[in-house]
């Protein structure tokens, strides 16, 4: 299969697939030259400064055209630093150097020996992505000048396990090795989502120098990598604002570039049900905003294989009993929906809770969990929500009052949690009755999770996701209590945080706004002693106040910080990261991204002179 790809990408590049034996190899051939005799002669094109390295920091100096030793502020960057260091995000875990270059590269080749299949177009979709950002790295204003190195990368798998899970191995090692007039790339996984990672990593270690016009690369380094925390993650809500698709797909793709792993997708709630169900085609008819607002199961499954191919799980979320609403209003399976005024019965509005005692509720669930492991493609983790139930919702219904006292329970906490864990263990059981066998459910901490009500939960079934100060006692009881937990604590890892109210005035009610340092800062140490329990942590955003237009600021710059503390773990300050973040928006900006300024530009061109305090 021979293929040549869009002319819209300047380097051109081939694909060739040769099977020979049961294996496939890839080989990309990339184009850097240009024309040599082109010169320079446009000044705009010259760079005004040149950067020097003092005391490890790149200090920008005046362009002395007297002289051929001026640098550029990314040569600087790679240079100005020990041995041991690369300007790669996350850290990576170890890197050893011996008779380290930088060279200029000429043209770049990628062989890919492998597996008997390239699963959903893998490789061949990675390759695509490593050459963009290659392409987006150079000069707007001139085509590169000729090099005088081939790069040639060779990646080499070792299982033929394709199966993305969050037990997945994503560990890699890379070598650059120079062998005379070749820089020879080495990657070794036992995966080929490592392999992927590693191809993140040679992506940042290929930088573009604006005084040769040239793309470099250094040889003569090994690096070993691989996460701390296996889950790392966003958690999108499309319910009171729809995401389009191409929004969703453009923070994969920035997921991707920080070796994110999980995208928990939040689709539904009371607001919207813009999840298209084929057995039941009233939920999305009169659940979504409009017609067009609408995920149909081919767009979910395109947008679980996007993520696929990025090393990306998703994982879906269906929010019960609490957190139901619209598309539902017609079901009679519903109690308190829309109901005024709402802060007596619910946490936003509109309210709405499921009604657990109508037997039809678990049928419709039935069918709605056969069409979601599908469309999701079965995946290895479920979150079925469960938080903010209000009792005082379900007081409303006198059927559902009755059904609980003709069973002797209570009216009170104690009867109404009964209620709960009657329904969470019949959903479950219609969950389980299409997913994989034992799949771990996540549930969010709640008042079902609280000591006096643990017990009705099994810590081999459930994982907890955290969303309240990691300080409650109630985060230190389920780390006893053996349950898996992954960190999501509301006063820092809540994007929506520090806006204004949306339901009156004033700020909104889980301000302050958290920056990228306290997220970095949220480092878990207070739980080393259950370190094997936290799976990781998740960001999340709430959409009461963003969409589209808003999407990329809230997630990033973040979300980058969230990446470097859950793969790298490292004991670095914030201070210690800022030039990196700072570096990190800018790869951002380059790949279409668009996330938050941290400082003015100046501060990224005098590093050290915006000290963080």
């Amino acid at each position: 299969m021979n293929k040549l790809f869009s002319s819209e990408y300047i380097l051109c590049y081939v694909v060739s697939a040769l099977i020979t034996c049961g294996v496939i190899s890839v080989i990309v051939v990339v184009s850097t030259t240009t024309n040599t005799s082109e010169k320079r002669n446009d000044s705009r094109t010259l760079p005004m400064w040149a950067f020097k390295c003092e005391n490890n920091k790149c200090v920008k100096i005046k362009y002395n055209s007297e002289t051929a030793d001026n640098i550029g502020f990314a040569f600087c960057r790679e240079t100005c630093a020990s041995s041991n260091a690369i300007n790669v995000w996350p850290s990576v875990q170890q890197i050893q150097s011996n008779a380290s270059k930088f060279y200029k590269i000429k043209t770049i080749k990628f062989r890919e020996n492998n597996s008997k299949n390239d699963v959903n177009n893998f490789w061949e979709d990675n390759v695509a992505r490593f050459f963009k950002q290659i392409d987006n790295k150079k000069s707007k204003v001139l085509q590169l000048t000729e090099g005088e190195i081939d790069v040639i990368i060779d990646i080499n798998i070792n299982s033929k396990n394709i199966d993305l899970t969050m037990e997945t191995i994503e560990s890699y090692s890379l070598e650059a090795l120079d062998e005379g007039g070749i820089v020879k790339i080495i990657i070794r996984s036992a995966s080929i989502f490592g392999g992927r990672h590693a191809l993140e990593t040679l992506i940042q270690m290929i930088f573009y120098d604006d005084f040769s016009n040239t793309l470099m690369i250094r040889s003569g380094i090994t690096i070993f990598d691989g996460p701390i925390y296996k889950h790392r993650g966003i958690s999108l809500d499309t319910s009171r604002n729809f995401l389009s698709k191409d929004a969703i797909k453009r923070n994969i793709d920035a997921m991707a570039m920080v070796k994110l792993n999980a995208f928990h997708w939040h689709i539904t709630d009371s607001h919207s049900w813009p999840m298209s169900i084929k057995s039941h085609s009233y939920l999305s008819d009169y659940g979504a905003y409009d017609s067009a607002k609408v995920y149909t199961a081919d767009d979910i499954s395109e947008i679980v294989d996007y993520a696929y191919n990025r090393g990306i799980r998703v994982i879906p979320e269906l929010d019960a009993p609490a957190h139901v609403g619209e598309g539902w209003q017609f079901t009679e399976l519903l109690t308190c929906f829309g109901i005024q005024p709402w802060q007596n019965y619910c946490y936003e509005p509109p309210c709405g809770q499921f009604n657990p005692t109508i037997d039809r509720l678990y049928d419709v669930l039935d069918d709605i969990y056969k069409e979601m492991i599908d469309m999701f493609h079965s995946p290895d983790v479920f979150h079925m929500g469960g938080d903010e139930v209000h009792f005082k919702c379900w007081e409303t219904s006198s059927n559902l009052t009755t059904w609980m006292l003709n069973r002797g329970w209570a009216l009170n906490d104690d009867g109404y949690t009964r209620l709960w864990s009657y329904f969470q263990n019949k959903a479950l059981e219609k969950l389980d009755k299409w997913a994989r066998n034992n799949t771990k459910i996540i549930l969010f901490t709640s008042t079902l999770t609280e000591p006096e009500y643990l017990h009705y939960l099994d810590n081999q079934r459930y994982i907890i996701q955290v969303w309240t100060n990691l300080d409650d006692p109630m985060v230190s009881n389920l780390l006893e209590n053996n349950f898996q937990i992954i960190i999501s604590n509301s006063d820092v890892m809540y994007l929506d945080c520090g806006y204004e109210s949306w339901t009156g005035t004033g700020n909104n009610w889980c301000s302050p706004y958290s920056g990228w340092q306290d997220i970095y800062n949220n480092d878990f140490k207070s739980f080393e002693a259950y370190k094997s329990q936290i799976l990781g942590a998740e960001v999340l955003l709430w959409t009461e106040q963003a969409d589209d237009a808003s999407l990329d600021g809230r997630l990033w710059p973040r979300g980058i910080a969230l990446a470097e503390r859950l793969w790298s773990d490292s004991n670095r300050t914030y201070r210690d990261i800022e030039p990196g973040m700072l570096l990190q928006r800018q790869r951002f900006l380059h790949n279409g991204i668009s996330p938050e300024s941290l400082q003015p530009e100046w501060c990224l061109q005098n590093e050290g002179e915006c000290p963080l305090i």
